[in-house]
């Protein structure tokens, strides 16, 4: 008995390099959908959304303090990661907002509870609690920056006039 393989015909050849191709092709929006690539996901935090807007480099601020606690918290659409932080400054506990967690985790700065950290912000009220805008951390003679002096965020896609 002689085995004589599957036959296919040309056209019926074509359709699996194809189907791999429009596999493919579904799946490139959950790649091109991470934040920091796509202008969708960076907008819920440029300068013209609802959060970003709440920068005012007229609240400018230094403080200086221990960090208590980080967490991760879902911002404005509850899509958005931000990293945020507790910091006692002075006997007072202080809401920090860093940025995106994705911005946040690709600095070489490696923020820990305990750190003392020198945080630069605008004081602002969000969701009726007053909180500090991070623009610039420092950690002894590290730093990390999230806005520029214009106050908008390096993370965006445009980030305006950079004048650091």
């Amino acid at each position: 008995m002689a085995f004589t393989g599957l036959r296919m015909k040309p056209a019926q050849f074509l359709l699996i390099p194809l189907l791999f191709v429009l596999l493919q092709i579904g799946t490139a929006p959950n790649v091109l959908s991470q934040p920091g690539r796509n202008q969708q996901a960076n907008e819920r935090w440029d300068n013209d959304s609802p959060y970003g807007r709440l920068f005012d480099t007229k609240t400018m601020a230094t403080v200086t303090g221990e960090v208590l606690e980080m967490k991760q918290i879902f911002m404005t659409d509850k899509k958005v990661q931000c990293t945020h932080l507790l910091l006692l400054s002075q006997n007072d506990t202080l809401n920090v907002h860093l940025g995106p967690m994705w911005y946040v985790d690709q600095q070489d700065l490696k923020i820990k509870v305990n750190d003392t950290l020198e945080i630069t912000g605008s004081q602002v009220t969000y969701e009726g609690h007053p909180v500090l805008v991070a623009s610039r951390i420092v950690r002894g003679k590290e730093s990390m920056n999230f806005r520029n002096s214009d106050g908008y965020p390096f993370w965006s896609r445009w980030a305006g006039p950079v004048n650091q």
